[in-house]
């Protein structure tokens, strides 16, 4: 059985949608207040993108020093290997050197 509460509630929640959609039609706003609020609307739209746009860009500029930092340890580690592998090939190249001049 539903309670005399849950009635009283159904019946208010019936009367606030109606007088949500009532309400705000009613309240009809002339050309300038419509001008306004789309002018305050594009200003704050505007800023938003700015504000997102200059985060967007910091978390490029750090990916790409980060990026950059990475590749240039891989080339560093690179350059040290061939430099030792030249060494090694020079030494060898030296001792055979000698043995046949000897």
């Amino acid at each position: 059985m539903i309670s005399i509460t849950e009635i009283v509630l159904i019946v208010a929640g019936f009367a606030a949608i109606i007088l949500g959609y009532l309400l705000p039609a009613g309240k009809e706003m002339d050309e300038e207040e419509k001008m306004l609020m789309e002018k305050e609307i594009r200003e704050l739209v505007r800023r938003e993108v700015e504000d997102q746009k200059e985060t967007i860009e910091n978390m490029v500029d750090d990916t790409v020093d980060n990026t950059l930092d990475r590749t240039e340890r891989a080339m560093e580690r690179i350059s040290n290997e061939k430099m030792s592998a030249i060494g090694e090939y020079s030494d060898t190249v030296i001792n055979d050197i000698h043995k046949n001049h000897d």
